[in-house]
């Protein structure tokens, strides 16, 4: 799947955990067709998705989404560290722009 230019990929583990979200969906509708928006698997799928497809593609080196210190001092974002080629990038495994960067 591809968004605003990147391509997702998905864990396999997160797929299970979406699927089963989805079900929970169509048991809440299902069970309750007018209030079925106020379950809270409904609400967390919702968050989910406009997170994963929308605000994430939308901006993917926004502050909030560093890690600093976890990984390591070695992994830590410093100012100038964005790569400014493609190929800096795209060299690493499971990233992957597919448009909009010089190659």
């Amino acid at each position: 799947m591809v968004v605003n230019g990147w391509t997702l990929l998905f864990h396999e583990a997160i797929i299970g955990q979406v699927k089963n979200l989805a079900d929970a969906y169509e048991r809440a509708r299902i069970g309750d067709p007018k209030g079925f928006r106020s379950n809270a698997n409904i609400k967390l799928l919702a968050a989910l998705a406009k997170l994963v497809l929308e605000i994430i593609p939308g901006d993917p080196s926004r502050p909030e989404y560093r890690q600093g210190n976890t990984l390591g001092g070695e992994y830590r974002h410093a100012a100038g560290a964005i790569p400014t080629r493609c190929s800096d990038v795209c060299s690493r495994p499971g990233i992957r722009r597919t448009t909009g960067l010089p190659s």
